[in-house]
């Protein structure tokens, strides 16, 4: 599921990269090799949700972060 939201969220105008993932040590490693290691997430632990943007403007950033936190509510709702 997290792939999908990221796969989708990339997809959105303006974004050059975006990463969904669970903030485990493994993750982390995955995001500094996508050269996604942002400091806001260097904390996140194995159980928080981790969503990164890279994208052309600031604007663009916080449209996508809007929208992957659809998506996943989308999701959430979808299950129960």
């Amino acid at each position: 599921m997290l792939m999908s939201v990221a796969g989708r969220v990339r997809a959105e105008p303006g974004v050059r990269e975006a990463a969904v993932l669970m903030g485990t040590p493994a993750n982390h490693a995955i995001l500094a090799a996508a050269g996604l290691a942002a400091p806001e997430v260097q904390h996140a632990a194995a159980g928080d949700l981790v969503i990164v943007v890279d994208a052309e403007t600031d604007g663009t950033a916080q449209a996508a972060l809007q929208a992957a936190g659809a998506m996943l509510d989308e999701r959430q709702h979808a299950a129960s």
